[in-house]
């Protein structure tokens, strides 16, 4: 079995469909460890998630979330950090408290020990139930840059050339972005309950393209999750069939 993936006509679409994926996990396993990629690509769905939380028809009071990946050295109170943007665009939105969160702390003064605890921590509670990631533009997932090894464990790397330039827009020019960043290692994604790959907008569409046509290609990390039959494509974009075809072939969905 293969993943599938799913094509929706239009961006509200897609944000109701995986707002259903994520609610069909909190609502089976209260207390779900959930993982979410920040950025553009999710926010579409946490939007939705958030006014289900308004309506009350969806509670994440007990869930766990675990941080997928951040910079180094960047201070928590930065509000470019990407854990200050799990706060505000998913954490405050999705009232889930801040002591839910298990840090890969990109600020300790010893990375290597920070990334043995935060997979420590995961694998004591079982792994992660859902992890909702994007999509880079060279086919990165959290930070998981190419070449990049399906066996990784969580890691420090350094940022490549195509991820900084696509976050020149938040740090304003390519001087202030920082080049080292820590992230939860494939292995670990790859292994999760339910994953929901999501990709939005013309510049993704080259990555999703080379991900769908490929097959577990360490040039590009986001086509590891292929072989999971766990694993759902999530995409507004005009996905072209023959991306789809390859050994073992996923077939689209539309949504």
């Amino acid at each position: 079995m293969t993943a599938q993936l799913r094509v929706t006509p239009d961006e509200r679409s897609l944000a109701q469909v995986g707002a259903d994926i994520v609610c069909d996990t909190v609502s089976a396993v209260p207390d779900a460890v959930l993982t979410f990629a920040t950025g553009q690509s999710g926010m579409p769905i946490y939007r939705a998630l958030a006014e289900r939380v308004d309506r009350h028809e969806i509670d994440f009071s007990r869930v766990r979330v675990f941080e997928l990946d951040g910079y180094v050295g960047i201070p928590l109170a930065d509000r470019r950090s990407l854990y200050a943007w799990l706060m505000r665009d998913v954490m405050v939105p999705l009232r889930i408290s801040e002591r839910a969160i298990t840090r890969l702390r990109g600020e300790a003064s010893d990375l290597l020990s920070a990334c043995r605890e935060y997979d420590r921590a995961l694998d004591d509670a079982g792994g992660y139930d859902l992890a909702v990631l994007g999509l880079g533009p060279n086919g990165h997932v959290a930070f998981n840059e190419p070449p990049a090894d399906p066996e990784s464990d969580a890691h420090v790397l350094d940022v490549t050339e195509e991820s900084v330039e696509s976050a020149v827009r938040y740090w304003g020019s390519r001087e202030e972005v920082p080049r080292r960043a820590i992230a939860t290692g494939l292995k670990r994604l790859v292994a999760a309950r339910r994953v929901l790959l999501v990709a939005r907008g013309d510049a993704k569409r080259q990555a999703l393209e080379r991900a769908l046509r490929s097959d577990a290609d360490p040039l590009i990390p986001a086509s590891f999750l292929n072989r999971s039959p766990r694993a759902t494509f999530l995409t507004d974009l005009p996905v072209r069939h023959d991306s789809a075809s390859r050994s073992g072939g996923m077939a689209p969905k539309a949504d």
